[in-house]
């Protein structure tokens, strides 16, 4: 925080443990919210289980397709673009409050799987890209 150069890093930083916070902690209660108070706390494991799955496929797929685009596509257009993504992902998540419908949590656990990993592997980039040789940063 005291070096200049990684100031404008910080809100990328924070939004990061933003997406981590919100399916760790919201997607369980919003799974919860979504079935209704009479669902037992099995039935709620085995739900929020399959939106987590869904999570990470996602994350996977997000994987896949940052390689691919960090090798063509400059490291600051991949910050934008990963930034709109978890917008996105915080109107669904205030759709899925919402609604409280269990298909939205779908929706809502593949656009953080797909944030988290796009934000981990292009910070790794930037910080590769405009840090080199200085572990501190990571």
């Amino acid at each position: 925080m005291v070096n200049e150069r990684t100031r404008y890093a910080i809100p990328f930083m924070m939004l990061s443990g933003i997406i981590v916070s919100f399916y760790s902690g919201f997607l369980h209660n919003l799974v919860k919210t979504s079935l209704g108070s009479e669902a037992s706390s099995d039935e709620v494991s085995k739900k929020l289980s399959y939106t987590l799955i869904c999570l990470g496929c996602f994350e996977t797929i997000s994987g896949i397709i940052t390689g691919k685009l960090s090798d063509k596509v400059s490291v600051y257009k991949m910050m934008n673009v990963a930034t709109m993504i978890s917008m996105l992902g915080i109107l669904f998540s205030f759709l899925g409050i919402f609604t409280e419908n269990y298909m939205v949590c779908f929706i809502i656990a593949s656009t953080w799987g797909f944030c988290d990993c796009f934000f981990n592997s292009v910070f790794q980039t930037y910080a590769n890209k405009d840090f080199p040789k200085e572990i501190e940063i990571f």
